[in-house]
């Protein structure tokens, strides 16, 4: 690692690049994130609508890293209390736990889709098979800690036009099939 701690991720023309914890890198040629390229860091900007900060360092923090970054498991099924276990080790490699313990995410779809992307960040470490049982361990979690924002957010989604639209079948939107 070098001493400005960025390492090349893509070559890019003109282009904004988005770095993990809502920053933009901008510019021309090669865009910058964490690492070992020897050459400084494009200009980092905060993405609009990112709570998310660099401190001192360098380093992305959210909101969500502020609050607590364990959870108390031992009433969890022995399945989940395994999960919880990965989750820690592998999570914990890139962000803190608090991140993802404290976010907005309770939903399955939500948890699919951050730990996906997660999964597929270079050096994550995260298998197949580690994702399967992380994504578990979330969906489980929320059900138990987040289930009033569960149901906030379901109840959202059925307000919304598209969602009605969904549930309505082809028949009741004018299909001949």
């Amino acid at each position: 690692m070098t001493s400005s701690g960025w390492r090349t991720v893509k070559s890019v023309g003109v282009a904004a690049v988005l770095l993990a914890g809502g920053w933009l890198a901008v510019g021309r040629g090669t865009a910058w994130a964490d690492g070992d390229s020897g050459q400084a860091a494009q200009k980092l900007t905060p993405i609009p609508g990112s709570e998310c900060k660099l401190d001192e360092d360098g380093n992305s923090v959210c909101p969500f890293d502020n609050g607590p970054d364990t959870i108390d498991v031992s009433k969890y099924p022995p399945e989940q209390q395994k999960n919880y276990k990965v989750f820690a080790q592998k999570c914990s490699r890139c962000h803190t736990l608090a991140r993802p313990i404290n976010s907005h995410y309770a939903l399955p779809e939500e948890w699919k889709a951050y730990v996906s992307k997660m999964r597929h960040k270079r050096h994550s470490g995260i298998s197949d098979k580690d994702e399967d049982k992380i994504t578990a361990f979330l969906i489980y979690d929320s059900s138990v800690r987040k289930a009033d924002l569960i149901k906030q957010k379901l109840k959202e989604e059925a307000k919304k036009p598209e969602a009605k639209e969904k549930t309505k079948g082809p028949e009741a939107k004018g299909s001949s099939k």
